[in-house]
């Protein structure tokens, strides 16, 4: 489409040029004819001949009026199409920056109204498509900003709950240990915010050192046992190896254990949730598979759960909400390590969050 409004001026000059040679052409014949006609007439008796000639001459004519019309139909059909097409690449354009596509342009290179129209479409996308940027990297900052404020106050009210309820019995214990508990959580969602933040902004990084993966994988079971048995759900730990040393940042695959582990507490009613480790891809990565018996995730929202702010339909995660920050961190610490992620589920059945470490970086 794009080829055929570039190639308007060539194509309709040289229909130009056409039906000025067939033109050209036919005079020319018709004047040497009427010329040989004279000729025949002068010379005596030569009707017939004349009558021949005039014959030709009108089959001539005729084909001359056929080339004639088929030559203007071509450049009225050339004019009509690149019309066509560069309202249809104009209409294209407007289209995708109502929705909201910015990254659509116009392809017209032509110089008459249509190409400038074009011109100034893609001056105005670029222009939004940069103010929008500005905008979304100073909102990115300032968010970021405030979180980071909020972390010292918070972490200092929660070691401030835990003091005083080390000094105090009865219910001013349990209110200090509800306080604790109640800024513990803010203050996870705050570090979500920062870590999405920063993930967002490319400067989140991990410090990739020898750890022991099956420690930490033991001691994140055992921390979730009391919220599980507070359910009354089995967590089940399978099969690991007596050490299980792997290149990864200790501290952010710990944040990923605890929020599939967390997770999959929340979500399910009854049953069990079980924890698995094991090699695949040839034994060049390890597998990390945290798998529950809630009430599975419909297969239209898989796709969406590892981005920011996403969240599972009300029905299906039965009032729980959170920030939607967790998993988009997740994502982001696993791309961090050059490793896999992703979930299996099956409606009704249960999900199973699964993480992929690389065994050699």
């Amino acid at each position: 489409m794009t080829f055929l409004a570039r190639s308007f001026r060539f194509r309709l000059a040289l229909s130009f040029f056409t039906l000025m040679a067939v033109s050209t052409a036919f005079f020319l014949y018709l004047f040497f004819s009427l010329q040989a006609v004279g000729i025949a007439l002068d010379a005596g008796g030569g009707r017939v001949i004349a009558a021949g000639a005039i014959e030709e001459l009108l089959h001539v004519s005729f084909l001359f009026v056929v080339a004639l019309v088929l030559t203007a139909s071509y450049a009225v059909s050339t004019v009509i199409a690149t019309v066509r097409v560069s309202l249809s690449e104009i209409l294209k354009g407007i289209a995708a920056f109502g929705r909201g596509d910015l990254r659509h342009r116009v392809c017209l290179a032509s110089a008459d109204e249509f190409g400038r129209i074009a011109k100034h479409l893609n001056a105005a996308t670029r222009e939004v498509e940069r103010s929008r940027a500005e905008t979304e990297r100073l909102r990115r900052e300032y968010a970021a900003m405030l979180v980071h404020e909020l972390r010292s106050p918070l972490t200092n009210v929660r070691w401030a709950a835990e003091s005083l309820g080390d000094g105090v019995k009865g219910e001013a214990k349990e209110t200090a240990a509800t306080i604790g508990a109640s800024v513990s959580a803010l203050l996870e969602t705050v570090n979500d915010f920062l870590d999405a933040s920063k993930i967002e902004a490319g400067k989140f990084e991990v410090v990739l050192k020898p750890a022991d993966l099956a420690a930490l994988v033991r001691e994140r079971v055992r921390e979730f046992a009391p919220s599980a048995k507070g359910k009354g759900l089995a967590l089940r730990l399978g099969s690991l190896p007596k050490a299980l040393v792997l290149p990864m940042d200790e501290k952010r695959i710990g944040q990923v254990v605890n929020n599939f582990l967390s997770n999959a507490v929340k979500f399910t009613e009854r049953g069990s949730v079980s924890l698995s480790v094991g090699r695949v891809r040839n034994g060049k990565a390890v597998r990390v598979s945290v798998t529950d018996t809630g009430p599975g995730i419909p297969e239209e929202a898989r796709g969406k759960l590892f981005r920011k702010f996403s969240q599972l339909e009300a029905g299906t995660a039965q009032g729980r909400k959170g920030t939607g920050l967790g998993l988009s961190v997740v994502a982001g610490i696993m791309e961090a390590h050059r490793g896999g992620y992703g979930v299996d589920s099956e409606e009704g059945k249960g999900s199973a969050f699964w993480f992929e470490l690389p065994v050699k970086v």
